[in-house]
């Protein structure tokens, strides 16, 4: 997922809200709590009957990107950084609640107890009228308040444990576990509704794909070019999202290599690639604004989406919404996003990919058949749905 940064784009989104921007409505209203007042001074602050987002993640995370969507529709009062790891940033927060402790071991073993016993997270948690986890980091506070939600965006510490440290794999696990406390669960996509509940067959569980923000729009193509620096000349292919082995950027050489006259253009790091590329065949850019995002996909003739595993995938509905075309592999998140109209490859097959990625850069995608799908509009009213009681859980496939 894009990198998320906290300047213009969040204050214009917060300008938006404050002018009523997507404020949610049930029979006609709002959600019916009223806001609480604050009652601790010393960063663990109770509210009784807030409606709050509580977040886990720095906004340099997907989730946390996520998190303040979510927030942006209207249904609730705060945005809250729950900080698990002590040196994580704190900025774009309006609340945030930490341990007492800033040696990292000892705050994740503080997270970790809070598990079995009562914590100053839980006790926000017990006086908030409603709350929703954006990742399964705090599931298990659910047993605090009966009117809790939480999202779920994939199963990559079950699917590619080797990945991660053996005490991350089972904290998910275990919050897994508890998501039975929850209300209902989101899946952002059938096919995280599908693994999940393979696993854990009596949750309820709601599908609800993600959206973007009206910023990624179609622009000009070369005005976008000219404004990043980046050359009118040639076919860009560009590649977005976190490096970790399972988004199998190491095929990304082999493709570059078969093809001439293209560019990569790669927002984000490269390090788990060994493989060279051809001189000046890519570029490598860090720490890309939010607000600069919508350009990079402006500029690009194809989006590549390599992943071997995806709960959702993000890019892919930037590049959507972005009106460019979209080679992915031929996963079934993929799939279900892209409603098999992009080009879907075998994650492996660097030789197809190179052929899709020639192909979808001559055409201009034609997304139209999908309107305004991954906008905020649809996701209000399907989150409104939730909130209200009204969503369809389990059962298969959303509509």
């Amino acid at each position: 997922m894009a990198e998320f940064a906290s300047g213009g784009f969040l204050e214009d989104l917060r300008r938006e809200r404050r002018r009523g921007y997507g404020r949610a409505v049930r029979g006609g209203g709002s959600l019916g709590l009223e806001k609480g007042e604050l009652l601790d001074q010393g960063g663990e602050r109770e509210s009784a009957g807030k409606r709050a987002v509580v977040s886990a993640s720095p906004f340099t995370h997907g989730v946390a990107a996520y998190a303040f969507r979510l927030y942006s529709l209207g249904f609730f009062d705060e945005l809250v950084l729950f900080k698990i790891w002590p040196r994580v940033s704190e900025e774009g927060y309006e609340r945030v609640l930490k341990s007492p402790l800033n040696w990292t071991p000892l705050v994740a073993a503080h997270v970790y107890l809070s598990l079995y016993f009562p914590s100053r997270w839980g006790k926000w948690v017990s006086k908030a009228g409603m709350v929703h986890f954006t990742s399964p980091d705090w599931f298990h506070l659910a047993k605090y308040n009966e009117n809790c939600y939480g999202t779920v965006h994939d199963l990559i510490p079950l699917q590619f444990p080797q990945y991660l440290p053996v005490h991350s794999v089972h904290y998910f696990r275990k919050e897994l576990e508890r998501a039975k406390l929850l209300k209902k669960v989101v899946a952002i996509s059938d096919a995280t509704k599908e693994a999940l509940l393979r696993i854990y067959p009596d949750l309820e569980v709601v599908r609800i794909h993600q959206w973007t923000e009206d910023e990624f729009r179609p622009r000009d193509r070369y005005e976008a070019r000219k404004r990043l620096g980046l050359p009118g000349e040639k076919k860009i292919v560009l590649s977005v999202g976190r490096d970790v082995p399972y988004k199998n950027l190491k095929v990304l050489p082999a493709v570059m290599n078969e093809l001439e006259d293209f560019l990569l253009v790669r927002v984000g790091g490269m390090s788990s690639v060994d493989a060279p590329f051809k001189k000046g065949n890519v570029k490598v850019v860090m720490g890309v604004p939010r607000e600069l995002m919508p350009l990079y996909y402006d500029a690009a003739d194809v989006l590549v989406a390599p992943g071997l595993a995806e709960g959702f995938d993000y890019p892919v509905i930037e590049a959507i919404n972005s009106g460019i075309s979209v080679v992915a592999s031929d996963i079934p998140v993929h799939r279900e996003l892209t409603r098999g109209r992009g080009y879907l490859v075998d994650p492996e097959d660097a030789e197809g990919w190179a052929e899709a990625v020639e192909r979808a850069a001559r055409e201009r995608a034609d997304w139209s058949f999908l309107g305004d799908y991954y906008r905020a509009k649809r996701a209000k009213e399907e989150y409104a749905k939730l909130y209200a009681g009204r969503a369809a859980s389990n059962g298969g496939p959303n509509p």
